[in-house]
């Protein structure tokens, strides 16, 4: 599923390039890669902290969420995670050493879901501190951090003798 969403919007994106012949297609699709990278080259250089915005961002909004819940020290980095609402009969087992809780999202996403946040808030640490590195500023550097060459156009290329190639049907 999540190839299919990248596919497509890779699809969208390059939508005005596909009509056009396969160089020209190609020659877009180069010129849009190599502006993409070097701008989030740009953005990722300007970053501070220990997680991006937009993982920061859903992480507060899990950390506030993580206030409905009840976090018991069950000793070393073990806690037991129950709603306040008593009504509510839910129970998870976090483990801050393993990075996992027993509703599996901190696992899946690699951010503390909210009954994590509520361990870890009891510890007295900072949620950022366990989320995985791929929210790094780091991590999307070394995703963006290379550049894609420019190149010099047609006119500038070098001559090369060899065979004309023949298109047409014998």
């Amino acid at each position: 599923m999540l190839m299919n969403n990248i596919s497509e919007a890779f699809n969208g994106r390059i939508l005005e390039a596909r009509d056009k012949p396969i160089l020209t297609m190609f020659e877009w699709i180069r010129c849009y890669w190599m502006s993409r990278f070097a701008e989030k080259k740009k953005k990722a250089e300007k970053y501070e902290g220990s997680i991006l915005p937009k993982p920061k961002k859903r992480l507060n909004l899990i950390a506030t969420r993580s206030m409905e819940w009840q976090a018991r020290w069950a000793g070393e980095l073990k806690f037991e995670v129950h709603h306040k609402n008593r009504i509510i009969m839910e129970r998870f087992v976090v483990d801050l050493l393993a990075g996992s809780c027993s509703c599996r999202f901190w696992g899946l996403s690699g951010m503390p879901c909210p009954h994590a946040c509520s361990a870890i808030f009891e510890k007295g640490d900072n949620p950022e501190e366990y989320c995985s590195n791929y929210y790094s500023p780091a991590a999307y550097l070394a995703t963006y951090g290379k550049s894609i060459a420019p190149i010099n156009g047609e006119n500038m290329w070098p001559k090369v003798n060899c065979e004309h190639i023949d298109l047409t049907d014998d």
